[in-house]
């Protein structure tokens, strides 16, 4: 792929998150746009959640910034490999 394109596609994929990032972070400050019916899951549940998806969409952020980065190649391993490997659902055991 062209390196000169890569950039930008960082900064799409990035830009791609934020509106998920901006309802997920609504919820957990407490608003209720978009929301019909939350009365079936408790209140610590429903933030705990909401903040669990958002901290993983923030991760998918940044994943896709560094790598789309001129020097994301050279990014240490370890500090992709746990995101990625929580991405993949390897952990998962279903």
């Amino acid at each position: 792929m062209d390196s000169r394109r890569l950039p930008l596609l960082g900064r799409i994929a990035v830009v791609a998150c934020l509106p998920y990032l901006a309802l997920k972070l609504l919820w957990v400050l407490g608003f209720d746009v978009g929301v019909v019916d939350n009365h079936r899951i408790g209140r610590a549940a429903w933030f705990a959640a909401n903040l669990f998806t958002f901290l993983l969409d923030a991760v998918a952020a940044v994943v896709a910034h560094t790598l789309t980065r001129p020097g994301g190649r050279r990014a240490p391993a370890w500090l992709l490999a746990f995101p990625l490997w929580m991405a993949s659902g390897c952990w998962c055991r279903c």
